[in-house]
């Protein structure tokens, strides 16, 4: 299935469902959030006032879920499973973050593990700064229903 590319406005109501969900946890001004298209190029970002180079990883954990079409927190474990995996952090030039915080924006409403193939896919959503790796899971994963519920209540209209 072919994949589209998510508008603005889309990644804008990712933004603002993520840091929505950051406040609710305590940590908005400390947490940075992209969002990219499903080939992994910036559509939009918010960085907390005190960060710098948690932009920088935000912007990995997006890039390698689209990239990789895969949720960040599958990743990780890849690391260990073959010696291929364990070079792919190199080979794709430092723009690779593997594990809790990155998440792909699925129109299909697919939670489950599916390595991205068939599905469809409109970006993904990277998040850093939070107070552990599961926070920034979870900032991550309430960023990417607000994708799904728009498409959901766009599709409901028509």
């Amino acid at each position: 299935m072919a994949s589209r590319q998510i508008s603005y406005a889309e990644a804008a109501r990712a933004l603002e469902s993520a840091f929505a969900a950051a406040r609710e946890l305590g940590c908005a001004d400390q947490v940075s959030v992209a969002v990219t298209d499903a080939s992994g190029f910036l559509v939009a970002m918010r960085r907390g006032d005190d960060r710098w180079f948690h932009a920088e990883i935000a912007q990995a954990r997006a890039y390698s879920a689209a990239a990789l079409r895969r949720d960040g927190q599958l990743t990780g474990t890849l690391l260990d499973s073959r010696a291929h995996w364990r070079t792919m952090p190199d080979f794709m030039a430092g723009r690779l973050s593997l594990g809790p915080g990155g998440v792909l924006l699925r129109d299909d409403g697919v939670t489950d593990y599916h390595h991205g193939l068939g599905e469809k896919i409109s970006g993904a959503i990277g998040v850093s700064g939070g107070p552990d790796p599961e926070a920034d899971e979870r900032i991550a994963r309430a960023g990417a229903r607000a994708v799904r519920l728009d498409l959901i209540d766009d599709h409901d209209s028509n």
